[in-house]
């Protein structure tokens, strides 16, 4: 399957505030990225996925990925 990049936005419940998010990743589709991020979120931050609210999922196109690592990991040029 080919490589796309997906931005995906949303917040999530912190300690004491909600705390929004824009992160930019490689997936398969749009469940693939969501998966992804509710992983992401639970394992770096603690946060169960039940407090992550996705709000939107899009795919990026080559020329607009913005984060230098996930543009190498699509193997998209410089």
């Amino acid at each position: 399957m080919a490589k796309k990049v997906f931005r995906v936005t949303g917040s999530y419940r912190a300690i004491h505030h909600e705390q929004s998010f824009s992160k930019e990743v490689v997936a398969a589709d749009n469940d693939a990225a969501r998966e992804y991020i509710l992983s992401l979120f639970g394992s770096k931050h603690g946060v169960p996925r039940r407090l992550i609210q996705v709000t939107d999922v899009r795919e990026v196109p080559a020329d607009q990925v913005e984060d230098a690592v996930v543009r190498f990991a699509a193997g998209l040029k410089a």
